[in-house]
């Protein structure tokens, strides 16, 4: 039973742990990890966008601009993506792509004053001095307090030689920079701290078969985000493989009372509790997942051990076409039958 509920795991993908490894600077790794997840799912953008961002921490411009470039292939309306590549382009200084890049940026406006911050600095870099200026305004006019901006504003005046305004910008200057607003970045340094970082280093620990540490991680996780639906299965699986039922079976529960609709809660339940319990919950996973083979098999089990041998042996049925190869079910058949007299 435990083996089974660990086998409805996926623990320390290549995405989670490279989302780890950047979160906390290990630029390397995280780009080896985000390589391996494009590789296993290269239609998901997340995997090269982040490796981009990655290798634009390590100062690797060439493959995070071809990181970026791939990943807006996939996902045009990743509008954050155009920023970072329009400055990629620019630090190369590749003044025509970086501009094209950017004037996308532009059209979104919770990224338009970070796409004006840099088509300024695009500007200034070609001596269009009046062009910064307007873009660099319009990015202040937005966000005030990137008082940084105030330099190249101030260079730029001083090129349209208002030597007054130069030295007023300068005056203004700061600290204080612009960035675009970016979900899946953001979400990365969210990492440092709270649920998930104790929820993928759980998964880690799990998968290595420390089933103590993950289970001190997932209750981590939990203090963290009592609601965390994952921290809660998570938790229960490990409390499952090390024998405490009960815990599991608690934890199982509380996910579904947060998501009514988790099937693996719902499987794991229906592989820990008495027959006519652990039915309800596998009529729930079969019917969310219906061509889910072992879900049947269990639910034929399930049935059969409550009595209902007709159901069982229409779903041991059907999980032998699902799995022909699976001994178990063909096995779970044959003695169904033998009940019925039939065999």
């Amino acid at each position: 039973m435990a083996a089974q509920i660990a086998e409805m795991r996926t623990v320390g993908s290549p995405g989670d742990l490279g989302q780890v490894y950047l979160a906390y600077g290990f630029n390397d790794p995280a780009a080896d990890c985000f390589a391996r997840a494009a590789e296993l799912d290269p239609k998901d953008y997340r995997w090269p966008y982040l490796r981009g961002a990655a290798e634009q921490a390590a100062g690797r411009l060439d493959e995070a601009a071809d990181s970026f470039s791939q990943a807006l292939k996939l996902a045009p309306d990743a509008s954050a993506g155009w920023v970072h590549l329009g400055e990629i382009r620019l630090l190369q200084g590749d003044l025509d792509d970086a501009e094209a890049a950017l004037r996308r940026a532009l059209a979104v406006p919770a990224i338009a004053a970070a796409a004006h911050a840099l088509l300024g600095q695009t500007a200034l870099a070609r001596h269009d001095f009046k062009g910064a200026a307007e873009h660099l305004e319009a990015a202040l006019s937005a966000v005030p307090q990137a008082n940084r901006l105030h330099v190249p504003l101030a260079l730029a005046y001083r090129g349209l030689n208002d030597r007054a305004r130069a030295e007023e910008q300068m005056a203004r200057a700061g600290a204080v920079g612009l960035k675009a607003p970016d979900p899946l970045l953001d979400a990365v340094a969210n990492l440092r701290v709270g649920e998930r970082v104790a929820l993928i280093r759980g998964r880690v620990a799990a998968q290595a078969g420390r089933s103590a540490e993950a289970a001190r991680e997932f209750r981590k996780a939990l203090a963290a985000r009592p609601e965390s639906v994952e921290a809660r299965v998570d938790l229960g699986s490990v409390l499952a493989i090390d024998g405490d039922r009960d815990g599991a079976v608690a934890q199982f529960r509380d996910a579904l009372h947060l998501d009514p609709s988790n099937v693996t809660a719902h499987f794991d339940l229906g592989s820990l509790l008495p027959p006519a319990e652990a039915r309800l919950h596998l009529e729930a996973v079969v019917a969310a997942r219906p061509d889910d083979a072992e879900a049947r098999r269990r639910l034929a089990q399930a049935l059969r051990d409550g009595g209902h041998l007709p159901e069982a042996l229409e779903q041991y049925g059907k999980a032998v076409a699902l799995a022909p190869a699976d001994e178990t079910a063909r096995l779970g058949e044959a003695e169904t039958l033998v009940r019925l007299g039939r065999y």
